[in-house]
C-alpha cells in the first residue's frame, strides 16, 4: 500500500518505503539501534525494543531467575548471577558473581562478597 514502511533482511538491514505515487518500493540499507533486536511481535516483523528483565538474590541464600524461577542454594561456592553469554554488538561484558561462605550459627550461608563490575540505573 502506498506510504507503507517495513523492514526487510533476516537481521532487519533494509528499511523500505513504498511509493504512493510511482508504487516503487525502495529500500535503504539500516540496521536497529542499540537497544533494539530484529525480531517478529505481535505478528510485526521489524525492530523491537530489548525486553528488561530482572533477577534478584536475597537471604541465606534464595535466587530468582530472570525468567522467574526460585532456587536456594545453600554451598559453600561461587555463583554467578548475571553474565553476557555472547559478543553482542554495544553491550559491554560483565559479570556478577556471589560467594556463599557458611556461618557457625545457624548452618546457613551469607555472601562474603560480590565481584563483577556494573551499573545501576534508576
Amino acid at each position: 500500500q502506498a506510504g507503507e514502511q517495513f523492514w526487510d533482511g533476516e537481521e532487519c538491514q533494509s528499511f523500505c518505503t513504498c511509493n504512493g505515487v510511482t508504487g516503487v518500493v525502495q529500500c535503504s540499507p539500516s540496521k536497529c539501534g542499540p537497544q533494539e533486536s530484529c525480531s517478529v511481535v505481535d505478528g510485526e516483523f521489524g525492530c523491537h525494543p530489548n525486553p528488561h528483565g530482572t533477577c534478584s538474590a536475597s537471604g541465606d541464600p534464595h535466587y530468582l531467575t530472570f525468567d522467574g524461577k526460585a532456587y536456594d542454594f545453600q554451598g559453600t561456592c561461587r555463583y554467578v548471577l548475571a553474565t553476557v553469554c555472547n559478543d553482542t554488538v554495544d553491550l559491554h561484558q560483565f559479570s556478577v558473581k556471589a560467594k556463599n561462605e557458611p556461618t557457625v550459627q545457624l548452618n546457613r550461608c551469607f555472601w562474603s562478597s560480590l565481584e563483577g563490575s556494573w551499573e545501576l540505573h534508576l
